[in-house]
């Protein structure tokens, strides 16, 4: 009796330490143990078939996702859960102007200025949150040759079909030309501000949506004054041009 019970645990062994070593094709033979652990050989065949078949399907999305992220136009890269960088594509070697063995292996604030890494870090983590989907935030990028551009970084947790989260992925979109406009509306902005002509900003219905302090200095009425009303209604435009104006409003 002895000698069938350490068969049978012996075998038992035999398959769990397959398991452990990443063979999981192995399967108790039900068939070539006692009655007694036939029930255990059971669950553990069981087991062994549900970790398969997760295994399996993390294999897919993690494949299907590092082929996308191959394919993107934008720096893209594949996460671990806990933010270790495992795969990113050809964008991402051109825009940061890196190897992908310099890319590879990095933290998910890695590549990034120091400024901010407690930003990027604190996004990953919210991307992961139930309900959350998805997270964004600006960051500073850092090219191998010691150059940097601006981007905003895009984190899409990637999920098995029971919902587990098992990768993330992170895109990076240069905001350089979205900044270089930025600065050029602040600087015309401060131009219309500070020129010492009066501008008078009117949607098509001739309603007055913005003075520069220009117009107040030289017709004497403030923003809040005039703002919000018809050209027709302001009282600093002549009775001939309202006459005029009225006119061209029927024609059309």
């Amino acid at each position: 009796m002895a000698e069938v019970v350490n068969r049978d645990i012996s075998l038992l062994n035999e398959v769990l330490d397959n398991i452990l070593k990443g063979d999981m094709t192995s399967r108790i033979d039900l068939s070539s143990i006692s009655k007694e652990y036939r029930e255990i050989g059971g669950k553990i065949n069981e087991m062994i078939e549900v970790t398969s078949e997760n295994i399996g399907e993390s294999k897919k999305v993690e494949e299907y996702a590092s082929n996308l992220a191959r394919s993107l136009p934008n720096p893209t890269s594949l996460m671990t859960p806990d933010g270790e960088r495992i795969d990113t594509n050809l964008a991402t070697e051109r825009y940061f102007r890196r190897s992908r063995d310099e890319i590879i292996g990095k933290r998910v604030e890695g590549l990034y200025a120091e400024e901010d890494m407690e930003t990027i870090k604190n996004a990953f983590e919210e991307s992961k949150r139930e309900g959350t989907g998805f997270s964004t935030c600006k960051a500073t990028c850092l090219r191998g040759d010691g150059t940097t551009f601006p981007a905003l970084l895009n984190f899409s947790p990637l999920k098995d079909a029971e919902g587990n989260i098992i990768n993330v992925l992170v895109t990076a979109t240069d905001i350089t030309e979205l900044r270089r406009s930025e600065e050029e509306l602040r600087k015309l902005g401060a131009m219309v501000e500070n020129v010492g002509t009066p501008i008078i900003l009117t949607d098509p219905t001739s309603r007055w949506e913005y003075v520069n302090p220009s117009f107040e200095k030289v017709f004497g009425f403030t923003r809040e004054e005039v703002l919000g009303k018809n050209t027709l209604e302001t009282p600093m435009v002549a009775e001939e041009a309202k006459k005029i104006m009225t006119e061209k409003q029927e024609l059309v």
